[in-house]
């Protein structure tokens, strides 16, 4: 019995369970109901051991109660239970084997536990519920920003092709104000101006001048064609290299052409030397001797039939043969950026942005004036 006595002490020590008091023990309830079955195993076994020592006295419950938890529950002599009693007669405890444990007094005493009450039945279902909302709105919210997205690019298509349409209609409009203003000045105009058009030369303008233009001084010509400075007005000259070898045929070789046209100022004395310096300096690597080139002014008859074009009408533009360009360094570098020049007819001229035209139709540049 000293023995028994020291293991229930260890025991109660160990457990120090909340309901060892008798007081809170004889009131302990499970489900509502007293555990009258609980005091009356402690009484039998109380009153068997004080037989053993001839005494008959019931047993405390503060010593028996450890015992019973022993009995009830042999995983609990590991484990400590928490000293906190629930509201709803649930006493939880500390981990046992990695599993959270939920003893009640109806599982102490050996019972299988009934539904726990402090757990609505419902929860589970309602959390599932709101999920499932939660999900149909992500759902919901996603096709949303796809009919988004789908009508911003339909609005982008339909303004992009409305825009499209806008500017067509302008070009269009453009196009044929400007094919209405080459028209008035003939057919050899509308020729010029789809060659220009067809090279990317925008910036053009044609004028009809005065039957005494060539009679006139420069600065009255310029007044006519409204040209700020007399240096922008210019002529096209056709070149032929008399001393040109037996193998040079036309102007099949740009660098070696027997034929150039040279476009220069009116206001400056035009230098023959000086292209053939220029010309003779591109074909020196070749072994070409100076003295095969010698330029005199083309003869008029051969003139038209290289360019299409008569007396004080040659213009570089839409040529019957592709005759290399010779620009005076003195045009391609006037301020205004533009000049003027013959058109085709002898009382038609034509106006060209210099940097188109040399972007263009690519002319060899050289100082060929003084």
């Amino acid at each position: 019995m000293h023995a028994l006595r020291q293991q229930v002490e260890g025991l109660r020590v160990m457990l120090a369970h909340p309901f060892s008091h008798p007081a809170h023990f004889g009131q302990h309830r499970v489900h509502g109901q007293p555990h009258a079955r609980l005091q009356r195993r402690v009484s039998d076994a109380s009153n068997k051991s004080d037989r053993r020592r001839g005494k008959c006295r019931r047993t405390s419950f503060r010593r028996i109660v450890p015992l019973l938890l022993r009995i009830a529950e042999p995983s609990a002599r590991r484990t400590r239970i928490d000293a906190t009693r629930s509201t709803d007669g649930l006493v939880p405890s500390i981990p046992v084997d990695g599993r959270d444990a939920w003893f009640d007094t109806a599982r102490t005493a050996g019972r299988r536990p009934r539904a726990r009450a402090h757990v609505p039945s419902d929860a589970p279902t309602k959390t599932m519920a709101v999920q499932d909302v939660a999900r149909s709105q992500e759902g919901v919210l996603a096709r949303l920003k796809k009919v988004e997205v789908a009508m911003m690019q339909v609005e982008t298509t339909r303004r992009t092709e409305d825009m499209e349409r806008r500017m067509a209609a302008l070009k269009n409009e453009g196009n044929e104000a400007d094919r209405r203003r080459v028209e008035v000045h003939g057919t050899v105009a509308v020729k010029l101006a789809e060659e220009l058009r067809t090279r990317n030369v925008r910036d053009f303008s044609f004028h009809r001048v005065t039957e005494d233009y060539y009679e006139q001084t420069l600065e009255q010509r310029g007044q006519q064609l409204g040209a700020r400075r007399v240096e922008q007005l210019c002529k096209s000259i056709v070149l032929e290299n008399t001393q040109a070898g037996d193998d040079v045929k036309g102007c099949a070789d740009p660098r070696n052409s027997k034929y150039y046209l040279v476009v220069v100022q009116y206001c400056k004395r035009f230098n023959a030397e000086l292209i053939r310096s220029f010309v003779y300096a591109m074909n020196k690597d070749k072994g070409v001797s100076k003295r095969k080139f010698n330029f005199r002014l083309c003869p008029e008859e051969v003139s038209h039939a290289l360019t299409g074009y008569g007396h004080n009408a040659v213009t570089p533009i839409g040529m019957e043969e592709s005759i290399p360009i010779i620009l005076s360094k003195s045009v391609a570098e006037l301020v205004e950026g533009c000049f003027w020049l013959g058109a085709g007819e002898v009382d038609l001229k034509l106006g060209l942005n210099t940097q188109q035209f040399i972007k263009a139709y690519d002319p060899f540049i050289c100082d060929c004036t003084f």
